[in-house]
């Protein structure tokens, strides 16, 4: 467990290399680990008792092992109980779902943070952190869309004072 390399299998190679830090850190990581390394060991096997804990809590029903193996899962597919033929069909479908996964994360910890009543200034924020390529990309071209964007305001505010007026 003391190393860089992939140990758990449940992403694929590439998002697994994708997510490390630059050598550099990586290295000063592993040094400070070896050093230190029966602290780690003991954090490691806390660590990994909590997640099977949790992942039995999830998971167990629907793989079929555990004490809960003999639990009703409800709406959840049941995989254990699956045929040969329908374990094939499964294996094709597609599971990639890590940025919404993000984003729900983003949201939750914006939330925990700043309260429920910030709910659109965290998905703006978000929206923002999303966009960042297209202002770079376009550089000082977005700003000239200000003027525009005030003269929609002044038409909204119109539009809808008019309408208590009842013109329209």
């Amino acid at each position: 467990m003391l190393t860089i390399n992939q140990v758990f299998f449940f992403a694929n190679s590439t998002h697994f290399k994708d997510g490390l830090p630059n050598p550099d850190l990586s290295n000063h990581v592993m040094e400070v680990a070896h050093i230190y390394s029966h602290e780690v060991t003991q954090l490691l096997t806390l660590l990994l008792k909590k997640s099977a804990r949790g992942f039995e809590y999830q998971k167990w029903a629907i793989f079929g092992f555990g004490k809960s193996k003999d639990d009703d899962t409800g709406t959840v597919l049941k995989i254990c109980n699956l045929t040969e033929d329908e374990l094939k069909v499964l294996e094709k479908a597609e599971i990639h779902n890590l940025g919404e996964e993000r984003n729900v994360g983003f949201l939750n910890n914006e939330l925990d943070i700043k309260g429920k009543q910030h709910l659109e200034t965290a998905s703006m924020k978000m929206v923002l952190n999303k966009s960042m390529d297209l202002i770079t990309q376009s550089g000082e071209g977005y700003k000239k869309f200000r003027k525009a964007a005030t003269e929609i305001k002044e038409i909204k505010l119109n539009w809808n004072e008019n309408e208590g007026d009842g013109r329209k």
